[in-house]
């Protein structure tokens, strides 16, 4: 995967530097949906547990996904 992605630094977890990146793409879309996709749990007001919440509505997760362009070049 290092190789894949040129992550050179070996400090540099390539899983976690991957959710680094992500976060950047998803930077000015939903902050919700952005804790939703990355597994983060950030409360920002009591009604933020009302609900499901974007972890019950994977459809509109897609959306935001969708938006992002891979760094990958197809293979």
């Amino acid at each position: 995967m290092r190789s894949k992605v040129k992550i050179t630094d070996p400090k540099k977890a390539p899983a976690h530097s991957w959710r680094h990146w992500v976060k950047d793409q998803l930077r000015g879309s939903d902050a919700e949906a952005q804790d939703a996709i990355l597994g983060h749990y950030n409360p920002r007001n009591a009604g933020a547990g009302y609900g499901k919440g974007f972890r019950g509505m994977p459809d509109k997760l897609v959306e935001v996904v969708e938006k992002i362009k891979s760094p990958l070049t197809p293979i």
